[in-house]
């Protein structure tokens, strides 16, 4: 009825363009009314983030992130997983026990540099609780190969100020010996004194030069010190020796001293065609003159076959 009136009163095209007006009141808002609540469900809808799951590195005081990741480690252990479960602090254990000593590569960061990082931290850390740590401010450590000097902080942590390659007998490290196993002792030792052929380096440590009679002796009433002697004696002369133009005397078979256990172990200067020795550790010549500066009286040297040993002493 409505439509009729508009096109009695109204032209054919006028009303038309009335009933389209219409229709477009009728339409649009409930088109846009739909698309309104569509497009507000449609940007409500946000992706979460992943989130990523930090497992631990630090056992013992010691930081093992430079060469660990626990996912990587686990991916080559599975069975890890099915013994520990998602335990990450066992999983962390079996490396610092299984996979350290052995150098394993736990992570694609694991690098020798890395390695080299945790085991200072390592040995900083064992360091102090040890009993010769007790005894002074300064230790000298051979850890296989590898010796280092570290001095004693203020609030009694340990820093490294040096550390090279060395040598020692070429037989190895041994717990016992005796006199020509061409063993290096392993222990705690005090360096006794610091000698030489060549002048004093510059050390604050006792020096001695060596003169044409000075003998270590291996005599059974004088075994194991430093003896002048104008007639030959058992034991090692002195001066015929080039790797001592700058040497340590380390303090093994004393307090007492056993006839036949071994005399005559030193820190000295490495042979010139090779690292082995008949039971001493050896440097090159300048890493000697080195630790000769930077070392004081009351020194101590620590040897050992690995890090962990270092606890022991």
């Amino acid at each position: 009825m409505f439509l009729q009136r508009i096109k009695k009163y109204t032209g054919p095209l006028v009303s038309f363009i009335i009933m389209l007006f219409i229709a477009c009141l009728l339409v649009i808002p409930a088109d846009t009314e739909t698309a309104s609540q569509a497009v507000p469900a449609a940007e409500s809808q946000t992706v979460p983030a992943e989130t990523k799951v930090t497992h631990r590195t630090v056992y013992s005081g010691i930081d093992y992130a430079p060469v660990y990741d626990y996912d990587y480690y686990v991916e080559r252990h599975p069975s890890l997983l099915s013994k520990y479960g998602a335990n990450d602090k066992k999983i962390l254990r079996h490396y610092v026990l299984k996979g350290y000593p052995k150098k394993e590569k736990a992570s694609e960061s694991a690098t020798s540099a890395a390695f080299a990082k945790v085991q200072k931290a390592r040995i900083a850390k064992y360091l102090k609780n040890t009993a010769t740590a007790q005894k002074t401010s300064q230790i000298i450590v051979v850890c296989d190969h590898e010796l280092s000097l570290w001095n004693k902080q203020e609030d009694g942590s340990w820093k490294r100020s040096l550390k090279y390659y060395c040598g020692y007998g070429k037989n190895g490290l041994a717990l016992t010996r005796h006199a020509g196993d061409k063993t290096t002792p392993i222990g705690s030792f005090p360096i006794l004194l610091a000698f030489g052929k060549a002048a004093n380096p510059g050390t604050e440590m006792t020096w001695k030069d060596i003169t044409p009679y000075s003998y270590w002796s291996a005599e059974y009433d004088t075994y194991n010190t430093w003896v002048e002697s104008r007639s030959s004696m058992a034991g090692e002369h002195l001066t015929d020796y080039y790797q001592y133009a700058y040497a340590m005397a380390i303090g093994f078979n004393i307090n007492p001293t056993v006839f036949g256990r071994g005399s005559a172990i030193f820190l000295h200067c490495k042979s010139t065609d090779r690292w082995w020795t008949a039971g001493c550790v050896s440097v090159r010549t300048k890493v000697m003159k080195k630790l000769l500066r930077r070392c004081k009286d009351g020194t101590y040297i620590i040897i050992v076959p690995k890090d962990t040993d270092i606890k022991k002493y």
